[in-house]
């Protein structure tokens, strides 16, 4: 159910998205403007060490002797990391900078807007209440940075993991049959690891957005909830990734690649959604899924107050539990075996 529910939330918020993209497109314009006169000295040392060189090297490596892979790849990190030591003295400042520039804060600025999206989405589903974008940022802005350098801490496990499945999938391609092997059997390991790390940080995300709680107890008390419907949200989150990479890729090959600019923003504010419904259906609230729609996961208790911000009549107002919606299938499939059977009497008479 949370996977038909955050595809249909996903249609009708559809909006987010192209907010998301401008503001990707805004922090990609300003990071390219600040970081270039400062990483500029780390760039020009690794072109006259022969870098670049080495990266095609590696490309043609790919395609003309896959077994040379590792081999390459370890030539290339062994020449940044002398080329950077040789010529540390005259560029520390810069390298620290470059460092914090292309991997700290971009990670950082996309974690604080998704923290963003993820409070405007609560707002919308829990009160059918909607926010701007900007002013949503500026609002959150302190608890939006503490949940980024938090989730830093978090994915640092995943991140080594990710680098090492890498490293150890070059050293295994020694032949293009290992290759492939290879690669089919590492996409189903980071396949199911981003699943399990997306099924951790599900509650966990939702949590923070609706409660007034530290990142690190928030994240350890969604544990006891995630632990408990472990199975259950990592199914979810694996279809979920899923839909993500097919989305991506069909439109990655239909515009030469081109149509990834918008369909990533897009990915964020899916997994987003994902999140706070697979938050609010674990912890028992009731959301909109529309206007004049709640789903109601747990056959919450409706109150008067939930009816305060929703600018329509509360008769007006239609709720679907769990419970509904097993007895509607049901109902609909004994009326498709009644009308089978019918045509089947028909047939033989």
């Amino acid at each position: 159910m949370s996977y038909k529910n955050t595809m249909k939330l996903f249609v009708s918020n559809f909006a987010l998205a192209w907010k998301q993209l401008v503001y990707l497109l805004i922090c990609t314009i300003l990071f390219v403007l600040c970081s270039y006169t400062l990483v500029s000295p780390v760039v020009s040392v690794l072109q006259n060490a022969g870098v670049g060189e080495e990266i095609k090297n590696l490309v043609q490596t790919i395609y003309n002797n896959p077994k040379d892979i590792a081999i390459t790849f370890s030539q290339i990190v062994s020449l940044i990391f002398n080329s950077l030591v040789a010529n540390f003295s005259k560029i520390y400042i810069n390298l620290i900078v470059a460092v914090i520039l292309c991997l700290f804060l971009p990670y950082i600025l996309i974690q604080m807007s998704l923290f963003n999206v993820s409070s405007i989405l609560h707002q919308k589903l829990t009160m059918n209440m909607d926010v701007g974008y900007c002013q949503n940022y500026v609002k959150n802005f302190t608890k939006s940075l503490k949940f980024s350098l938090a989730n830093v801490i978090f994915s640092l496990p995943f991140w080594v993991v990710n680098v090492g499945l890498i490293y150890s999938y070059l050293l295994f391609s020694r032949t293009v049959f290992m290759a492939i092997i290879g690669l089919s059997v590492l996409s189903m390991i980071m396949l199911i690891l981003n699943g399990i790390k997306l099924t951790l940080f599900s509650h966990y995300t939702g949590s923070v957005v609706a409660e007034n709680i530290g990142m690190f107890h928030a994240f350890t008390r969604s544990l006891k909830f995630e632990i408990k419907n472990f199975w259950k949200i990592l199914g979810g989150s694996i279809v979920i990734i899923l839909t993500a990479i097919l989305i991506n890729g069909v439109i990655a090959i239909f515009t030469f690649f081109a149509g990834v600019i918008f369909t990533l923003p897009a990915t964020f504010v899916l997994f987003c959604i994902y999140k706070v419904v697979t938050y609010l259906t674990i912890s028992g609230n009731r959301y909109y899924l529309s206007s004049t729609l709640i789903y109601n996961p747990q056959g919450y208790e409706v109150k008067k107050d939930d009816y305060v911000s929703a600018d329509i009549p509360q008769e007006e107002i239609k709720e679907i539990t769990t419970t509904k919606m097993k007895k509607r299938f049901k109902t609909k499939k004994e009326k498709k075996n009644k009308k089978k059977s019918k045509t089947n009497k028909n047939i033989e008479g």
